[in-house]
């Protein structure tokens, strides 16, 4: 499913969250001790606890019962915990979650938003993003949006409630709306949502080079781009192998 959670941190769409205790054993440690970023795809051994983590995240913020999950999951782990993940889907092979809510295709969506016509495996949809540490989802997303620009992915689909709107604003992206997320559209998956739609979620979608631009223009973002050089690459390999 195609779900943002929000955050009161900057660029941080993770809350509600689950809390754990996470004590780090220096404060070297917690200061230099990167966080490590994975893509896990729908054969990775990893897949199954993954998504039990997403489940219960979901589950604890609003009574949602996951139905599925995206095809290529990312996961942010430290000291073996997991404390983030998310996932995407290209267009290029069926309908996305989130063109259910609209009134016409997502490619004609970005040409009515942005002015440009591209094909659908340049549109990818972003969904089970959950966090259970404060920033941890950001700093997933910020890397994830990195690997999309690199693996030529241009726009993100993607739906967001109230308080992850207020969040992107916050934190200077720009992505635009769409159109209201009507509960109804979902047929009988509607039951499965809990009380996700008292946030009155949006269908929104992002241009990725332009989100680039204002990532590279706050120093803290660039410096988490510094931090993860090495890795962006290997993902946006993967999300090349899922795009096709």
């Amino acid at each position: 499913m195609s779900y943002l959670f929000e955050q009161g941190d900057n660029v941080a769409f993770d809350q509600p969250r689950l809390q754990r205790d996470h004590k780090p054993s220096s404060a070297a440690d917690a200061g230099h001790v990167l966080p490590v970023v994975s893509a896990i795809d729908t054969l990775d051994s990893g897949r199954e606890r993954l998504e039990q983590y997403i489940a219960g995240i979901f589950h604890a913020a609003y009574g949602a019962r996951i139905l599925e999950y995206l095809p290529l999951l990312f996961s942010l782990d430290q000291e073996g915990a997991t404390n983030a993940a998310l996932g995407l889907r290209s267009a290029s092979y069926a309908p996305l979650f989130c063109e259910q809510y609209l009134d016409t295709s997502v490619e004609d969506q970005v040409v009515a938003l942005y002015g440009r016509q591209v094909g659908r495996d340049r549109i990818m949809e972003l969904g089970n993003l959950v966090g259970s540490q404060p920033g941890q989802s950001a700093l997933l997303y910020l890397l994830v949006v990195a690997a999309l620009n690199e693996a030529g992915v241009e726009y993100l689909l993607f739906a967001a409630n109230k308080a992850v709107r207020a969040s992107i604003t916050r934190s200077g992206f720009t992505p635009r709306v769409i159109q209201v997320a009507e509960r109804n559209r979902l047929g009988s998956q509607k039951e499965c949502w809990g009380t996700y739609y008292d946030g009155e979620p949006v269908v929104m979608l992002g241009d990725i080079r332009m989100t680039m631009g204002q990532i590279k223009a706050q120093p803290v973002m660039r410096q988490v781009l510094r931090a993860y050089r090495h890795s962006i690459p290997v993902l946006a390999d993967s999300i090349c192998t899922e795009v096709g």
